[in-house]
């Protein structure tokens, strides 16, 4: 029954014109069991024609529209549902005209069991006994019903005139459901039934017969056989299952659409369109997208439906607005009018601009992954196509140029020097600098800056600018106030500018592990302002004031520390080891550059010897190389070295942070000549 669904004032109307599924068919009744000494059962009822499904009932609409309203004006009766031209996308008309669905056929009923055959006679003194008699057939099962037929699928038309064609954009199927209705499936045929067993046969008869006397006396002992058991019956046929209902015919799509000059051509697809191939470019050749840039979106765009673009009103490409991009009104493009079935064409360059980006990237250079999500919109029902709004063409949103990780020796001692070393490169396929020409020239500086303002790292750890020394790549000394800046001339493309400089501490009294903190920095000019630097890249990178191991014979404990340790955290185990009576001694492993304790940290003295029966204590973090390889501070640890330390010298050795594999070293390894300085006697081992 066709049906109008559009309650209330919803812009979504739907007008449903469905067939009614058939009902299924009603299993057939089982077959009577025999009844008396070997009787047949009786043969299962067949099961009962499933319904058929009823055809679907056809839609007439015609679409008109004025300068604020569509009509949908169904043509049975002349219904008319209204809807605001406004309303725009969110207007939408679902059909639907499906033939109902054949029911199912019901399954045969089972057939009857046999019964079970008769007693035969009980053997006598004077006969034998009876056989029994024959068991019952069992009753055949009953055919399973046919399923229904199912109904066909509707006729839907819709009329337009050609000034609104544009009004089939409101049907966003890309063909409304027409279908034919599934035939029914067919019910299983019923089982047969059991045939019944043998009666059983009767039972034989034994006596006794005494002859003579005295000692000539005898007992015979005599008998006559019983009967045997009858044979069974046979079990009924299986019946075979109904046949399949046939499936409905399928409906018709029409649209109709009556030209100005009064004829009526007739179309069974609306028009729809989808995106190609799309290339994105820009237009300076920089050969990448960055904020605030043009980017020019060439695409093949094709007419994959059944009928021509409206005619009479327009249908624009563009690139909808979002985050990173935007797209001037303006800037649309229009595709042409009436553009036939299955014709493709590059529709015109869409120009639009990405969004300025205005904040440093402390880090990792900036870098969006985005995409232009494509547009195509028909005028006056400004309804877009979904086909066009599916497709997206993903770009990476990046600046030209960037900064490389630092790489810096991360301590040093007082009276060394740590150097640093970074580079910035161009990425693009233009020249960029103060120095290029034309439209490629634009301010680029790099520079390497110390903050010792209040707030800052610096501040907070207590440093001036008269506690750091540092010097530029020919080895002069810079204020530390200014410090390093170069102005980039011409970067040209692919090219690295490479930048480096050491730091050094000045003032010893400098608490142990105090960090200095440097920023290298990358300033460009954006495009809407391309002389002005703009920072677009921070690095800030540390550098440690650290001290070398010194033997120290009154130390009972080794803290091996790195670059990550703050001077609080050696704070704290210094109270920890005083408070317990011991003294304290450090390795910086980010200064030593290793650790072992097999190393000779002055003639014949090692660290093993150095802490024999003492503890040392491991720092255990994460550390980055210089070739960015992450690794931590208890993989530097020898191969059964921690074995050896515990077994030959007493030493203790504690891990704490990051969790360490103990694994490698716990296997001893085979050595020519091994020096025991520490042995705690049998019993620390054996009980």
């Amino acid at each position: 029954m066709s049906s109008v669904k559009a309650a209330g004032h919803s812009p979504k109307v739907f007008f449903v014109a469905n067939g009614l599924h058939g009902n299924n068919g009603h299993p057939g009744a089982s077959g009577h069991p025999g009844r008396g000494s070997g009787a047949s059962g009786s043969s299962g009822d067949h099961g009962e024609r499933g319904h058929d499904g009823t055809s679907a009932q056809n839609i007439s609409l015609q679409l008109l529209a004025d300068e604020e309203k569509i009509h949908i004006v169904r043509g049975e009766d002349g219904q008319t549902v209204v809807r605001e031209l406004e309303d725009g996308d969110a207007n939408e008309l679902e059909l639907a005209a499906v033939g109902g669905n054949g029911g199912r056929g019901g399954d045969g009923g089972r057939g009857g069991s046999g019964a079970q055959g008769s007693r035969g006679r009980n053997a006598t003194r004077y006969s034998s006994g009876g056989n029994g008699g024959p068991g019952g057939n069992g009753g055949n099962g009953g055919v399973g019903g046919d399923g229904g037929h199912a109904g066909a699928g509707g006729i839907i038309t819709l009329q337009v005139t050609e000034n609104d064609t544009d009004l089939l954009m409101l049907l966003k199927q890309k063909l409304p459901p027409i279908q034919g209705g599934q035939g029914g499936s067919p019910g299983a045929g019923g089982r047969g039934g059991s045939g019944g067993s043998g009666g059983p046969g009767g039972s034989s008869y034994s006596w006794t017969e005494t002859t003579g006397a005295g000692d000539n006396r005898r007992t015979i002992h005599r008998s006559n056989p019983g009967g045997h058991s009858g044979r069974s019956g046979h079990s009924g046929a299986d019946a075979p299952p109904g046949r399949r209902g046939q499936n409905g015919h399928d409906g018709q799509f029409r649209i109709l659409v009556t030209t100005s000059a009064g004829q009526v051509v007739e179309y069974h697809q609306p028009y729809t369109l989808e995106v190609g191939a799309v290339r994105l470019s820009e237009p300076l050749g920089y050969g990448l997208f960055e904020p605030g840039c043009t980017v020019d979106v060439s695409a093949d765009v094709c007419n994959v439906g059944g009928m021509p673009l409206p005619s009479q009103q327009n249908t624009f490409f563009y690139a909808q607005s979002d985050r990173w991009i935007e797209c001037d009104p303006a800037a649309r493009v229009l595709l042409p009018a009436g553009l036939g079935p299955g014709t493709a064409i590059v529709a015109p360059t869409v120009r639009c601009t990405t969004r300025l980006h205005k904040e440093v990237s402390v880090g990792k250079p900036f870098r969006a992954a985005w995409q232009v999500d494509h547009r195509a919109q028909v005028t006056r029902v400004q309804q877009e196509f979904v086909g066009v709004r599916e497709q997206t063409t993903p770009f990476i949103l990046e600046f030209p140029c960037e900064l490389s990780a630092v790489q810096v020796a991360p301590a040093v001692s007082v009276g060394e020097e740590a150097p640093f070393a970074f580079c910035v490169e161009n990425k693009s396929n233009q020249p960029i600098g103060s120095g290029a020409t034309g439209s490629f020239t634009r301010a680029l500086s790099v520079s390497v800056l110390l903050n010792f303002a209040e707030g800052s790292h610096n501040h907070a750890a207590g440093l001036k600018p008269s506690d750091v020394l540092l010097r530029d790549h020919h080895g002069d000394v810079v204020d530390v106030s200014r410090g390093l800046f170069r102005n980039v001339g011409v970067l040209l493309p692919k090219e690295k500018l490479f930048v480096c400089g050491t730091i050094a501490f000045l003032n010893s009294a400098i608490p142990p592990l105090t960090t200095v903190e440097l920023q290298a920095n990358l300033c460009m000019g954006t495009l809407d302002d391309l002389s002005t630097p703009f920072p677009v890249q921070i690095m800030p990178f540390r550098v440690q004031k650290a001290s070398y191991y010194v033997v120290n014979p009154d130390a009972d404990y080794l803290l091996v520390v790195n670059h990550k340790t703050t001077t609080e955290q050696l704070s704290a185990w210094q109270e920890l080891v005083s408070s317990l009576g011991g003294h304290l001694n450090t390795w910086n492993i980010s200064l030593q550059e290793d650790f072992t304790l097999t190393h000779q940290v002055s003639a014949g003295r090692t660290l093993l010897r150095d802490f024999a029966c003492q503890t040392v204590i491991i720092l255990n973090a994460e550390l980055t190389n210089v070739h960015g390889t992450t690794m931590r501070v208890f993989d530097l640890v020898r191969e059964d070295e921690l074995l050896e330390a515990a077994r030959d010298y007493g030493i203790s050795v504690y891990v704490v942070g990051e969790p360490a594999d103990f694994s490698r070293q716990l296997v001893p390894t085979l050595r020519t000549k091994r020096e025991v300085l520490y042995f705690p006697g049998v019993s620390k081992y054996v009980e």
